[in-house]
């Protein structure tokens, strides 16, 4: 994840690139938002699920780290995230531009079919897979902006879209219905490769 961002982009060039990162709460994606952050120089816009995270990650006062309420299942919460990133890049554009969008906000629920409801799989599905879809299509304009501008200046620093799916959406682990199969419709990210391509620079991870 961290070399999917990273690969190829001069030090000299981090200051102006954006990563927005989902589900930034615990565990890879807060890491990775701190690293970027901090070791990398990249600017980054941490999404967090709930506002005690949020508050969290900002006491950090790491340069030119942000973090913003990020809820991937409803459309009013990505479209607020995407605002704020949006009112990021302006800041100081052209210069400025989305670099990776990842997404990375996951959850698993698991136990025996016969006592998991359909709310159970309803939920894995709702953050796994329909919530990286809407994540990305409401920064696909940013995403195309970045890669007209990346094309005129011929900067190397191709936009680039980083999805974390799991081992588990290709090898069945037991007990973990709901995770795999939200895993495994998560590999559909694959398919963004014949859109994104179509785009003047734009490399899908």
């Amino acid at each position: 994840m961290w070399r999917g961002c990273t690969q190829h982009v001069a030090p000299a060039l981090r200051p102006q690139l954006v990563v927005a990162i989902s589900g930034c709460d615990s565990g890879f994606g807060k890491a990775l938002a701190v690293r970027l952050a901090q070791d990398d120089g990249f600017i980054v816009l941490a999404g967090c699920l709930t506002t005690a995270n949020v508050e969290e990650l900002t006491k950090l006062k790491l340069p030119n780290f942000h973090a913003a309420p990020l809820d991937v299942t409803k459309d009013a919460s990505v479209t607020a995230f995407v605002d704020t990133l949006t009112a990021l890049i302006a800041a100081d554009a052209p210069k400025r531009q989305l670099y990776a969008l990842v997404n990375n906000a996951g959850v698993g629920t698991g136990g025996c079919v016969d006592w998991l409801t359909m709310d159970d799989y309803q939920f894995d599905m709702n953050v796994n897979y329909f919530g990286l879809i809407r994540l990305t299509k409401a920064c696909l304009p940013l995403l195309k902006q970045a890669a007209k501008a990346t094309h005129a200046a011929k900067s190397g620093s191709k936009p680039r879209v980083v999805n974390m799916t799991s081992s588990a959406g290709l090898v069945v682990a037991p007990f973990m219905s709901p995770y795999c199969g939200s895993k495994h419709a998560a590999e559909v990210s694959e398919t963004f490769v014949h859109f994104l391509c179509t785009l003047d620079d734009c490399v899908p991870y």
